[in-house]
């Protein structure tokens, strides 16, 4: 249960305590065993698939845009749930990092109006496995960096769509299929990047990890 503060303890009205206080309350409750990693902040129970974090400095920083939180710690200190998470998630991941020091790198390309394939020639040169796209929209770019994340995919990286937006799925078209990539689903590009780290570890095969995809 990662928690934090806004407020560090030497700030007026600092929520360190708070937060840290109800992050050990909900680790040892019982209400919260196989509920995977969550976050405790601002009295809020989140899902660590799902959080993000919305502001810079204000208390209420992170949440969750589409699904909601999972529950609540008010003032009388009970784990209160009201979801569950869903998709699989630490001790039925088949992933094991036990012997690793490190994980394959996998870099962010941002689209934006006017982009091309500079940034991704350069990840091709530098044979990186693993490029996350946080693509416009539904995952969309212009047609020159398309074309250019097509060229990486023939040079064995493996291509993640994501959408910038902070909310929503980046759905597999039939594009996708023909151009070897894989789609996101509802995962920011940041978590998309991590899942894409530990996919690596096991496997280079694209349907694979788009059924890694859709299982976490």
């Amino acid at each position: 249960v990662p928690t934090g503060a806004m407020r560090p303890p030497s700030a007026l009205s600092t929520d360190a305590d708070n937060n840290l206080l109800r992050a050990v309350i909900l680790a040892r409750s019982e209400e919260a065993r196989a509920m995977g990693v969550t976050i405790m902040l601002n009295d809020e129970i989140h899902a660590a698939r799902e959080v993000t974090k919305r502001n810079s400095y204000r208390l209420e920083t992170f949440g969750t845009h589409d699904l909601g939180m999972l529950g609540y710690m008010d003032s009388d200190l009970k784990t209160v749930f009201y979801r569950a998470p869903k998709r699989r998630h630490t001790f039925q991941s088949e992933f094991d990092v036990s012997t690793l020091t490190e994980l394959p790198r996998v870099d962010i390309v941002y689209g934006y109006e006017g982009a091309d394939g500079l940034l991704v020639r350069a990840l091709i040169d530098a044979q990186v496995p693993g490029i996350v796209l946080a693509g416009m929209g539904s995952g969309g770019v212009g047609d020159e960096l398309t074309n250019t994340l097509v060229e990486g995919r023939h040079n064995g990286a493996v291509v993640v769509v994501t959408t910038r937006t902070g909310s929503g799925r980046v759905i597999r078209t039939a594009r996708h299929v023909k151009d070897g990539f894989i789609a996101g689903d509802n995962l920011s590009p940041q978590k998309a990047r991590i899942l894409l780290q530990l996919a690596l570890t096991t496997t280079n095969d694209v349907e694979r990890i788009q059924q890694m995809f859709e299982l976490y």
